[in-house]
């Protein structure tokens, strides 16, 4: 072995964040933004107004995540259609 490491085993769950609140930054043309955390919904904020100062940054407000979902995203549940019976 020419002083390489194997990868290892991969992961088998998908990793988990944290809650709190998230601001995605990246800088114009990226596809995926960087996740700043912040415990605080002020954090968060400040996190935005420092980094849209900067004309070649994206800032991207996520929101707040708790207990693997996103809060301020949640839609509501959508129920089956009832059939409607025909009269005769």
């Amino acid at each position: 072995m020419n002083g390489k490491k194997s990868a290892g085993r991969p992961a088998t769950k998908p990793a988990r964040l944290k809650n709190g609140f998230y601001v995605g930054v990246k800088n114009k043309g990226m596809a995926t933004p960087v996740m700043m955390y912040s415990p605080t919904r002020e954090g968060m904020m400040l996190i935005a107004q420092r980094y849209g100062v900067f004309p070649e940054k994206e800032v991207v407000v996520m929101g707040e995540h708790k207990n693997d979902k996103w809060v301020d995203q949640e839609q509501p549940k959508r129920g089956r259609k009832k059939k409607e019976v025909a009269e005769n």
